[in-house]
């Protein structure tokens, strides 16, 4: 896993997205969760001011259930027109909440384990209470920078309540892009450079550092790259000029 480390570090995050249709019906196809689709409607109240999502046949024309993955342990009824998405823990525990915009009985079903659909381990499921209640699915017990899975669908005995119109609003303890697991940085000047040290914490998956250095907190450039080939917990640092002509990075 690759992190990204920035001196000045601002503006960062994903943009919104404003299609109806996002996620597939197959885990390879999955989008990834944004925080600005619960923008404006973080309480979890309604849809007003968060990004809306279908699963009627415009958007997911195929409606038999992704039969790769773990079968829903809820339901209450026939299952389909699931669309993917996934996300990385924010916190060891986490919230996704759907709220329906129309007669529709939504369903959500989360998964760990790797890029192969086969090899998912089903995590938790929530079902609506109805047509016209929202689907909330709490989750517990997770490891805060892992990726994981979840699809949204519908489950009735009622074709027309299989699909319809949805948001995340509410959701909680989720992100869209990797966490860099207890990740602590320190800068120290020296002469006229500037030592930045990091630390991560033990068995944090981390193939190699790029870091990248800027001076108006919106254009960055790569003055080194360092590789992290040290045993977890150790500290490492780097050291470049103000210009940014001479850097070295170091581990220990």
């Amino acid at each position: 896993m690759k992190y990204y480390i920035l001196f000045l570090l601002l503006g960062c995050g994903l943009n919104g997205r404003s299609q109806l249709c996002l996620g597939n019906t197959t885990q390879a196809t999955a989008a990834p969760f944004d925080p600005n689709w619960v923008y404006g409607c973080a309480t979890g109240t309604s849809c007003s001011g968060g990004t809306q999502f279908s699963n009627l046949t415009v958007c997911e024309p195929l409606t038999a259930m992704d039969l790769c993955a773990p079968a829903p342990s809820c339901g209450a009824g026939t299952n389909g027109s699931d669309l993917w998405f996934t996300f990385y823990a924010s916190n060891t525990t986490a919230t996704i909440n759907v709220i329906q915009n129309t007669s529709y009985v939504a369903a959500i079903q989360a998964f760990s384990g790797g890029t192969d659909c086969a090899l998912l381990t089903e995590i938790g499921c929530g079902i609506a209470g109805g047509p016209s209640s929202g689907a909330q699915l709490l989750l517990s017990g997770l490891t805060i920078g892992e990726l994981y899975y979840y699809r949204v669908y519908g489950s009735s005995n009622n074709n027309s309540q299989l699909t319809g119109n949805y948001c995340f609003c509410g959701s909680t303890g989720i992100s869209g892009i990797p966490l860099a697991p207890n990740l602590k940085l320190d800068v120290t000047a020296e002469d006229e450079s500037a030592r930045l040290y990091w630390t991560v914490s033990e068995g944090a998956n981390v193939d190699h550092y790029d870091i990248e250095r800027g001076s108006d907190g919106s254009t960055f450039r790569p003055p080194d790259e360092a590789d992290q080939h040290a045993e977890p917990k150790t500290t490492s640092s780097w050291i470049g000029s103000t210009d940014g002509s001479n850097s070295t990075a170091e581990s220990g």
